[in-house]
Parts: structure tokens; sequence; C-alpha cells
């Protein structure tokens, strides 16, 4: 006699939040007949579900892992280094077979990953004081100092603001906030740094 899946034996958080260039984890608690089951995480489409990695094999693939705890009965997943794409509405599954389980339908429960955009209010004001202070003082270095060493602590001031006020932000800033963070950028400055304080020696 065939079986449907029946509730209770696999469950997971309903809804996961994270910001851009963040990470988050995903913990599925499941019942102890399924320890030797292959556990997988899929993103769902609209007519199925991708399977994205699995306990069996590819349990690393493209900034996601998966990992299964047997004693404490639970696999967790990790998806790193989000993107605003990776926002949808994904499975914990637990693969089930005719032979093992009188089943022809997986153990699922859907969780829903939000991703929230970064470099939005917080960014334009980093750039707005850091371009006036460039115009005022004439110096690449201050404009460096301001707009480069101070990203990571604006960046953490953002990321409390958005948690406090579970703000769900546009990211049309983005762009504009990264480029700060590419090397060439970086080094750009940094000579352009060198080189007004060359030139202000040479002017003394």
């Amino acid at each position: 006699m065939l079986e449907l899946p029946s509730e209770g034996h696999l469950s997971g958080p309903e809804t996961m939040k994270g910001l851009v260039g963040t990470s988050v984890t995903v913990e599925c608690p499941y019942d102890k007949r399924y320890g030797d089951h292959k556990k997988y995480w899929c993103k769902e489409t609209l007519f199925s579900c991708s399977t994205l990695v699995t306990t069996n094999h590819n349990s690393e693939k493209e900034r996601k892992s998966i990992s299964d705890n047997k004693s404490s009965k639970e696999f967790t997943v990790i998806m790193n280094e989000l993107k605003k794409e990776d926002e949808g509405l994904y499975q914990c599954g637990i693969e089930r077979t005719l032979l093992s389980d009188r089943s022809f339908r997986d153990e699922t429960t859907s969780v829903y990953v939000q991703v929230k955009g970064k470099g939005t209010l917080l960014c334009l004001i980093m750039l707005a004081v850091s371009l006036l202070v460039f115009v005022l003082e004439g110096g690449p270095c201050l404009h460096f100092i301001y707009g480069i060493l101070w990203l990571d602590f604006l960046e953490f001031l953002e990321s409390l603001f958005y948690s406090f006020f579970d703000i769900k932000t546009q990211s049309f800033a983005e762009p504009i906030f990264f480029i700060y963070r590419d090397l060439k950028t970086k080094l750009v400055l940094l000579v352009l740094c060198i080189f007004s304080l060359l030139t202000i020696q040479n002017q003394h």
C-alpha cells in the first residue's frame, strides 16, 4: 500500500531574511526514520523544484552548501554571498522511494528566502559627504579616507538600520555603493592620493 507524506516528518522556517552580500542558514529538522535518506535543497519554479545541492553528492555548489547532522536529526543549508535574484521560494526535501518508504512523493517543506538590498540610504549619505569633502578640501587623500576606510563601518550601520526597522529596500544605489569596493577603484584613488601629496610637497 502506497503512503502519502504525513505531517511532522520534516519541518523548517517559513521565512528567512538576509542582506545582499551576506548569508542565510536554514535548518530543517526531520524524523529519525530519515537518517540515511538523501536530503536536498531546491528552488521552486513554475512547474517543478530545481535541485541546487544534495547530501549524497554536490553538497557544495554556486555559493550554496548542505550538510546532514544525523545525531541531531536535522540538515542545514547555507546560502552565501546573497544576490537579489536569490530571493524566492525554496524547499527542504527528503528523497523517498517505493522500496524503502512505500511512497511515491518526497517529504518537503517550503521556505521563502527574502533578500534585502543594500546601499540605499546610508550609501547616498556617505557619497554626498565624501564628495563634499573632496570638493571643499580638494584632496583625493581625504576622499580616499572618507570613501574607502569607512565603508565597512557604514555598511554595518546600514545592516543594523534595515534589520531594526525591517525595511524591504530598493537596491537602486547598489552600483554606486559597490564601485567603491572595487580593487581597481581603490588603487586609482590611492594613486591620486599619492600624486596630490607629491604636488603639495613640490609647491612648498
